[in-house]
């Protein structure tokens, strides 16, 4: 079989075959009768265009269903006189699909693929890319060719961060007034939430608050607290986001809703918030902040709606939930220590996986060197996996140039390695260093794909005299 060093992800095990595989055109497809096969068929179907075959002894390729034969999303892949995907559930037989299409090479005929089989798992459940929309409104299209990218390596998990400082892209019925002038309609959020499902990848939105809530305030101004942050002693806030978290559930049907919580202080000055801190007082057993009363009045609504609570992990130490999920993302956090500490953790650390830092040339090998948990035990249990963070805070003209300042795909693929393969699953940086380059020869002839080359200077410098914006813009971060 092909080297496993062409593979991305890196395969649990690779075992050779003698010879080679063709895939004539029109390729016969048999797949299990169950639901769970059609992300797989379509995925077979979207690649090589293949027919359904009825007979699994004349089909090329065969997607068969193993109910409880393999862990979640593992699969098996054999190449011999045709081409088998075992697995146990829908998004095994996709992942297999998705090998099965960097294995094969296209021929004047068909395709060619070497014999072999291969084994496969991921180490963790939660692999994670996050685009921000509230800063740079992308469209439904671009979104899905990432999506598209993303599940192809094996990605499950697309963090959909809706709202921020100068945008609130969520379209809520109930606040028809409340919406910047580039948006998402529901039905265009409901698309990309069907489209991500056919790709076996969960949506995970986030409404930021109470704070990178500018764009929010300007348009709710009556809800506006110091700081620039929502009021947390207003009984209409929480009314307010209880109504839009709603209809945010309406709309994804995900476990999970984030609600941010970071980068922000607020009741400072505002004698809503001290009333309600002054009533607090009364309880025997009264939060130990404002900002947790806050945190733990959502969660319940949150709770409410059959869902859990996702926030950034600025907030440890502020009386946190116990059953939030939390992203370990701050310099000086740790992901092992956060989940020691009892909670359900998201290694998002910063700057390994924040995409606005150095250049891919610098950071691709600092990636490679991290795994979601640090190579450590401690906490191990409680660490869902890992997510790439893809900020941009400049506004750019179109939004192609976001993946080109930030070396978008090289720094995804390098997590989607290491979040699949964990801390003992790779082999030396040298050779996925030889992977990767084959497949920017191969995926991403057409796309902006800046490594191993290192830049001139930062990305940043292109928009010096347009960003930061002047205070009296508004923009800020609370």
């Amino acid at each position: 079989m092909k080297n496993s060093v062409d593979l991305i992800p890196h395969p649990t095990s690779v075992t050779s075959g003698s010879g080679r595989l063709n895939l004539t055109r029109p390729v016969r497809v048999f797949a299990s009768e169950s639901e769970a096969v059609r992300p797989a068929l379509a995925a077979v179907e979207r690649w090589l265009g293949g027919t359904r075959e009825a007979d699994p002894d004349s089909a090329q390729i065969a997607l068969e269903l193993a109910p409880g034969e393999m862990a979640a999303e593992a699969y098996t892949l054999e190449v011999g006189d045709r081409v088998v995907i075992r697995a146990s559930d829908e998004a095994g037989l996709f992942y297999g699909v998705q090998t099965m299409r960097q294995l094969a090479e296209v021929q004047a005929n068909g395709w060619v693929a070497p014999r072999g089989r291969i084994e496969d798992s991921p180490a963790g459940g939660y692999r994670g890319f996050m685009l921000d929309v509230g800063r740079n409104f992308m469209s439904v299209e671009f979104l899905k060719r990432q999506i598209d990218i993303a599940a192809s390596y094996k990605l499950n998990v697309f963090h959909f961060h809706l709202t921020e400082f100068p945008g609130w892209r969520f379209e809520t019925k109930a606040f028809p007034d409340l919406k910047s002038e580039q948006y998402y309609s529901q039905e265009e959020m409901r698309e990309i939430v069907e489209y991500a499902a056919e790709r076996c990848m969960t949506v995970v939105p986030e409404i930021e608050m109470p704070g990178h809530s500018t764009a929010f305030l300007k348009m709710m101004p009556h809800l506006k607290c110091t700081n620039n942050t929502m009021c947390m002693g207003s009984e209409e806030t929480y009314a307010t986001l209880e109504t839009i978290l709603t209809e945010v559930a309406g709309i994804f049907p995900g476990p999970y809703i984030h609600i941010g919580t970071d980068e922000c202080r607020g009741g400072v000055g505002c004698a809503r918030c001290a009333a309600t801190w002054e009533a607090l007082q009364g309880y025997a057993h009264h939060p130990p902040s404002l900002m947790a009363y806050f945190i733990g009045r959502i969660n319940e609504v949150v709770k409410g709606l059959g869902r859990t609570t996702m926030v950034w992990n600025d907030q440890l130490d502020e009386g946190l939930p116990e059953d939030v999920t939390v992203f370990a993302w701050r310099h000086d956090s740790n992901a092992n220590s956060i989940a020691q500490r009892g909670w359900k953790t998201v290694n998002c650390h910063c700057p390994e996986l924040y995409f606005d830092y150095g250049s891919p040339a610098q950071y691709i090998p600092i990636i490679y060197n991290w795994s979601p948990d640090n190579g450590q035990s401690a906490g191990a249990s409680n660490i869902l996996g890992g997510e790439a963070e893809a900020w941009h805070d400049p506004p750019v003209d179109f939004e192609e140039q976001i993946v080109e300042d930030l070396g978008f795909y090289p720094r995804l693929l390098t997590v989607a390695e290491r979040v699949w393969a964990g801390a003992a699953g790779s082999p030396p940086f040298e050779e996925f260093h030889e992977r990767l380059l084959e497949h920017k020869a191969r995926f991403f002839s057409s796309l902006a794909f800046p490594y191993p080359e290192a830049p001139e200077e930062p990305w940043q410098k292109r928009y010096e005299g347009k960003w930061p914006p002047p205070p009296e813009a508004g923009l800020t971060m609370e």
